[in-house]
């Protein structure tokens, strides 16, 4: 289903100025008090589930399928692995995450800016880095913090419910409820640690994932007001009789969508 822009249409397109100002004037707020409300009571994605007309349970019950170890499949899981020796020996812990993207630059490290990497994650996983890397660390005259691996970046203003990272160390010390306190502590109400579990050192957050859902709200308010007039094309001025939409229709605007259900797209514009 493609747009042909050849096709005839008997009311004409907003232009960028009227789309900018239209979206500019929603309640914006209500969306970030609504995701922020979701990271401070640590409800994850189940807390969308108000949203959409089917059960969430199925797809908030496991992030991305790497089930925690039981006592049994742990010690099975370390014999296998001290029989394979080298970096096999470590510790991997998995953590499932929400944090409010209103409150960061991003996930990524960056330097000088508020990432939820760098300024948080990374940061207070320091203490648990074995004393190894801690002396390698001092060496090189760089601070001490753990290296966290994350399923997916996101970028600055995204809020993300369930986010699953891991970070691995030689210590045999380190408990899950350590790490998820310590993460909880970091910056309350803007960063929830949910859940931290020890998983299989082949365990990789990103290459482990079964699913992403990427969310967008829109407050698109049945009271809103219509789009400025200032600006008019060339076209309506030279021809009357025809008038550029002055709301936004939702449903039109689903029906439209929903010719992509169970389309494969391609993304090869995109590609290198």
């Amino acid at each position: 289903a493609q747009y042909n822009h050849t096709d005839a249409c008997q009311h004409l397109r907003w232009t960028a100025r009227e789309s900018y100002e239209y979206m500019y004037a929603r309640p914006w707020s209500r969306v970030v008090d609504f995701y922020a409300e979701l990271v401070r009571t640590g409800a994850g994605a189940a807390g969308l589930a108000e949203l959409f007309r089917k059960d969430e349970k199925d797809h908030t019950r496991d992030t991305n399928g790497e089930e925690p170890l039981t006592s049994s499949g742990k010690q099975m899981s370390v014999k296998s692995s001290k029989a394979r020796g080298g970096r096999w020996e470590r510790a991997n812990f998995k953590i499932v995450l929400s944090y409010h993207g209103g409150s960061f630059d991003g996930w990524q490290k960056q330097p000088d800016l508020n990432t939820v990497q760098g300024r948080l994650v990374e940061k207070h996983l320091g203490q648990f880095v074995d004393e190894r890397k801690a002396k390698q660390l001092q060496e090189r005259s760089l601070p001490i913090e753990g290296c966290a691996t994350v399923a997916g970046r996101t970028d600055k203003g995204v809020t993300a419910l369930q986010q699953v990272c891991s970070f691995y160390t030689w210590r045999k010390d380190v408990q899950p409820g350590d790490i998820k306190d310590t993460i909880n502590e970091a910056a309350p109400d803007k960063i929830k640690s949910l859940v931290v579990s020890e998983v299989s050192r082949e365990f990789h957050p990103n290459f482990s994932a079964k699913w992403r859902r990427y969310l967008y709200i829109f407050p698109l308010d049945g009271d809103a007001t219509s789009i400025s007039e200032d600006e008019q094309s060339s076209t309506i001025l030279e021809n009357p009789e025809l008038k550029a939409p002055q709301s936004f229709d939702v449903a039109k605007v689903d029906k439209i969508i929903r010719q992509l259900e169970g389309k494969m797209l391609s993304y090869k514009i995109f590609a290198r």
